[in-house]
């Protein structure tokens, strides 16, 4: 069950799952399914907690989801998701519910780079050093965790799916929600307005967000404040953008999904002309180009507002004419695989293409190919040990260039310009492994317990089992605390 941006599965194994329905039946003293707030104040007194009605109350408003006034099981697992920080598992998740496509893309090239033998596999140490490399946050233990956790056995080497999982934890992605499921189209509007008075750039910072809060009525104490940045400012730079502010609203309310939007449930048209979906909100809703193409959003606005890349919008079927009159430019158009007569259609003057075509091709001789939207890490213009010839050009093995004049074409024939970019632009990697599979099901059986933080929990200990509430409350004078320190994270 998905509780904001948290799904309490993908941070406990069954083993410890079973250890806090042990603790719900604990301390559900009446037995009726629900712990009460009587029951919730002696639950943390045993712990060891001294809390005050007040914060009593501030913490039934976090993880009460249903606004039932009672902590059913699910919302006791929150509870412990949320005073120990805990982040979810590698070995748990479903990495497609953490990452959005452009990542995914970037991590087969990453991951194809560094599969020398085409095995399906790499390394943990080359995963170590690609994490180093693009600088992600988790510390060196927390990697190391990752890692073991996705490789309990030490086999040294991961495959695609693993990879992924790994990545997910390593850059703390945050769980994907669309945020339209949980929001009315009123509320959204609202939260945009709010976002608006307050963001600069089309961002907030930590007191730009506080200060719109307190406008508002929500007052915060700060190390909610800080835990949230934490949590959602993924790169680092102290701010965020609209879809994250209307995720931590999420959170903070600890909402329900109160629909489901997916091309099943609901059409693209409907949604982009009724409720005004935008187009970020439709991607994130599973729609793609094929059905923004026959909506009739123009192409210009799927460039800019989409992030569609001019390869992408090709590869989906949208002409050269349509995309210059998108804006975008020629040598866009020509690196991104048009042919020539394909630009000649799109309305390019002869001089222009000649020009555009001259610049790519001296790129492509020299073996310079960082022009192109998409490269080859092994590519077929440049092989080990070979000359290679395209047009009026031979690269020697040696990545000399030397000229081949008109007339005297090479022994293999020339070759055209449009083929040897599209060697590049439409190359996909083939991968040995099958993305419906769970990363779960890919590790096996064999599972270590887990706390959410790794250390001690709230209801569980380091070893991931239940608090004997006896040892606690022995010791409950030296280890209580005060009223008005307790926290919960965000």
């Amino acid at each position: 069950m998905l509780i904001g941006d948290i799904d309490y599965r993908e941070y406990f194994d069954e083993e410890t799952v079973a250890e806090l329905q042990k603790a719900f039946s604990y301390y559900d003293v009446d037995v009726d399914g629900t712990i009460g707030p009587n029951e919730l104040y002696h639950m943390f007194k045993k712990l060891g907690k001294t809390v005050s009605k007040q914060q009593l109350k501030e913490v039934l408003s976090e993880v009460d989801t249903d606004g039932d006034g009672e902590i059913e099981f699910h919302e006791l697992c929150l509870l412990e998701i949320k005073m120990s920080r805990g982040r979810p598992k590698a070995s748990l998740l479903n990495y497609k519910n953490y990452l959005a496509k452009r990542t995914l893309d970037k991590l087969e090239e990453w991951f194809t780079l560094n599969d020398a033998l085409d095995e399906g596999t790499i390394s943990t140490d080359a995963m170590m050093q690609i994490a180093e490399q693009q600088n992600v946050k988790a510390s060196q233990d927390e990697i190391e965790e990752a890692i073991d956790d996705i490789d309990p056995q030490g086999i040294g080497s991961v495959d695609f799916a693993k990879f992924c999982a790994f990545w997910a934890v390593a850059i703390k992605a945050r769980h994907l929600v669309n945020y339209r499921e949980f929001l009315t189209a009123e509320e959204v509007d609202g939260y945009r307005g709010i976002f608006n008075d307050s963001a600069s750039d089309g961002t907030l910072d930590l007191k730009a967000f506080d200060k719109a809060m307190r406008e508002h009525g929500v007052a915060l104490r700060k190390n909610q404040l800080k835990g949230l940045f934490q949590d959602f400012d993924n790169d680092g730079s102290g701010n965020i953008d609209f879809e994250e502010f209307c995720v931590m609203m999420l959170r903070l309310r600890s909402l329900r999904r109160s629909r489901i939007i997916t091309p099943e449930t609901h059409s693209c048209r409907q949604l982009w002309q009724e409720e005004n979906f935008t187009i970020p909100e439709l991607k994130r809703s599973g729609f793609g180009l094929k059905d923004f193409k026959q909506v009739g959003i123009p192409v210009g606005k799927l460039y800019r507002d989409g992030e569609y890349t001019s390869l992408e919008l090709r590869q989906a079927g949208f002409s050269a004419h349509e995309l210059r009159r998108g804006g975008l430019g020629l040598v866009d158009l020509r690196s991104c695989g048009y042919s020539l007569a394909d630009l000649r259609l799109a309305g390019f003057s002869a001089a222009a293409l000649a020009e555009a075509n001259k610049s790519i091709h001296t790129c492509l001789s020299t073996g310079h190919l960082e022009m192109l939207p998409h490269i080859r890490p092994q590519s077929l213009v440049q092989k080990q040990g070979e000359s290679v010839r395209h047009n009026a050009f031979e690269v020697l093995p040696g990545g000399d260039v030397s000229r081949v004049f008109p007339g005297s074409p090479p022994a293999s024939g020339w070759r055209q310009m449009t083929p040897v970019i599209r060697e590049h632009t439409d190359w996909k990697p083939r991968l040995f492994r099958d993305r419906s599979i769970s990363t779960a099901a890919l590790i096996g059986t064999r599972r270590m317990s887990h706390v959410p933080s790794g250390q001690d929990g709230f209801l569980l200990d380091e070893h991931g089992k239940m608090k004997n509430p006896m040892d606690i409350t022995s010791n409950s004078k030296r280890h209580s605390q005060r009223p008005g320190v307790m926290t919960l994270g965000p």
